[in-house]
């Protein structure tokens, strides 16, 4: 299992490297073979009718069905990461080669400049559509503010796999056998 996200007890989705996505209904695992098949690396869910499944292309469940690139998915050109949303028409996407890609409710667009300084992003998390964190390769994250990106550097130089804004000033990050916390002027470990 690579990732898993829900909407709450009774609705929780995972998501393998062979390509099945895994639903929790409250009593049972139930199991879902997505065509085409491919490695998932990530999924978020909106509601229990709005759940996406990211790896080497999109997959989007409205309830009943699970749909293979959902919505105009051109703008996602490297294979997907992370998946995560503010909501419905806010969901953003990383990937290799700095790749980040954000849907507004009917198509996708690619994000320019976000990650300069990471060659591969692993991970993407916010509190809202103005704060957005993602990690990845070269020891640094950056931070949307709904305007610009910044750059946070000086996490070693190695790999973070994972992070988690708890407030606007308070970012935790981990990876590379490091646990950081940034908040918004140093990095503590």
């Amino acid at each position: 299992i690579n990732d898993i996200h829900g909407t709450g007890p009774a609705d929780v989705w995972a998501v393998t490297k062979g390509g099945t996505a895994i639903h929790w209904n409250g009593a049972a695992w139930m199991l879902h073979e997505l065509t085409p098949k491919f490695a998932l690396e990530g999924v978020w869910a909106a509601s229990a009718s709005d759940v996406w499944a990211v790896g080497r292309g999109v997959h989007r469940w409205d309830g009943s069905t699970w749909a293979a690139d959902a919505g105009n998915t051109s703008a996602i050109t490297q294979p997907v990461n992370a998946i995560w949303g503010s909501g419905p028409n806010d969901v953003w996407t990383v990937g290799d080669f700095s790749s980040v890609a954000r849907f507004n409710g009917s198509i996708w667009t690619s994000v320019q400049n976000a990650a300069p300084l990471l060659s591969r992003l692993q991970s993407i998390r916010g509190r809202n559509a103005n704060d957005v964190h993602l990690v990845g390769s070269g020891g640094a994250f950056s931070s949307f503010n709904g305007t610009a990106w910044t750059i946070h550097t000086g996490f070693g130089g190695g790999w973070i796999y994972a992070v988690w804004p708890a407030a606007a000033n308070d970012i935790w990050v981990l990876g590379a056998g490091q646990a950081a916390r940034w908040d918004g002027m140093t990095r503590t470990s």
